[in-house]
């Protein structure tokens, strides 16, 4: 009977594909504002702590995967805070491709 509670509690660790998908795709539903990416630091240092959790959980490894990249791109995001007009177009440009990525995983 132990390993039936263990087996339980291993399930409620991970997430569904289905359900990462969707808490995946709300999170990166947020672009900065290149004029003020100050004011949108802690929200991006949040939804990529958020996306890299779920990405630990999730049960299918492609859409972990997917699902860390888009915490990649939220938290590279914080390191080029000094970024011109091009490096942040680049940056977007990345974060598209990496949802494009896990719709992808999600289908």
């Amino acid at each position: 009977m132990t390993s039936g509670c263990k087996e339980g509690s291993q399930a409620q660790a991970t997430t569904s594909k289905a359900k990462a998908c969707v808490q995946a795709l709300n999170l990166a539903a947020m672009v900065p504002d290149y004029k003020n990416r100050e004011r949108d630091a802690d929200e991006l240092q949040n939804r990529s702590a958020k996306l890299r959790e779920l990405a630990g959980t999730v049960s299918d490894k492609n859409v972990g995967d997917a699902v860390g990249g888009l915490a990649d791109q939220y938290s590279k995001s914080q390191r080029n805070k000094r970024e011109t007009v091009e490096t942040f177009a680049h940056w977007v440009r990345d974060t598209v491709r990496n949802i494009d990525k896990l719709k992808e995983a999600c289908i």
